[in-house]
């Protein structure tokens, strides 16, 4: 089998995947925002970034991003970071269209609130596990992965620090999240702590399997995976950890 017949039948496969998937994540609801899933992700000049769960009342229809903002300066105090008085807010969602629950009041809320930016991104994750690919075949996966993977999560997160390096007249509160801020938001928040705060897949991993009573869901953990090993061999990633299952 040649390389771009293989690179066809993962993208065939990962779509595939993908509508499994989003149908298995629209039966997980949350009434609403939860302090223990609200942390702070990363800090640059007056900036902040958190993930969270999501922020709609799903009882309510609402969206309640001042009882997030209330949960923020709680976690910013206890690391020590100051919370602006005045801010603007830039989210990264992960939702999809089958949990309008959710979706619906927070598109409704930015749209009533064009002064703040929402950016929308479907995350998946990976049926997977790459450690079950015999090693040429992982290899290969890793070096094409921008041609089949879905997430994409280096290209997600390098615009997640680009947003918040960048310095404006007043401070950014960045957030980014999906339902529960534990799967979807963990496999993400591993790849940028991988990619831009220097942690190794198994920290990364490790954090994630902690923020819930559970662990993370082995989809995201596999896209998680993947991306440790496309780091490995396109990022220079030192760590010898990628096959580590938390």
């Amino acid at each position: 089998m040649s390389q771009n017949q293989l690179i066809i039948i993962l993208k065939s496969g990962m779509k595939f995947i993908a509508v499994l998937f989003l149908f298995a994540l629209a039966a997980t609801s949350y009434a609403t925002v939860s302090r223990s899933r609200v942390i702070l992700v990363d800090t640059a000049g007056q900036n902040l970034m958190f993930r969270t769960n999501s922020p709609a009342n799903t009882t309510a229809g609402t969206y309640d991003l001042e009882l997030l903002f209330s949960y923020m300066r709680d976690e910013a105090a206890k690391n020590g970071v100051e919370f602006p008085e005045v801010f603007t807010v830039e989210a990264f969602t992960f939702l999809n269209q089958l949990e309008p629950e959710h979706r619906d009041p927070e598109i409704a809320y930015f749209q009533a609130h064009p002064e703040y930016k929402l950016f929308s991104k479907i995350i998946v994750g990976d049926l997977v596990n790459p450690n079950k690919y015999n090693a040429a075949i992982r290899k290969v996966m890793a070096k094409t992965y921008h041609k089949w993977n879905l997430d994409q999560l280096d290209i997600l997160t390098t615009k997640m620090h680009d947003t918040l390096v960048a310095q404006g007249d007043i401070p950014k509160v960045i957030f980014f999240h999906c339902v529960a801020g534990e799967d979807r938001t963990g496999e993400v928040f591993g790849a940028y702590k991988m990619l831009f705060n220097g942690w190794t897949y198994r920290q990364a991993l490790d954090f994630d399997n902690q923020v819930e009573t559970r662990k993370i869901k082995d989809m995201s953990r596999n896209g998680l995976n993947w991306f440790c090993y496309f780091m490995q061999e396109t990022n220079g990633y030192k760590g010898n950890d990628c096959e580590y299952l938390g």
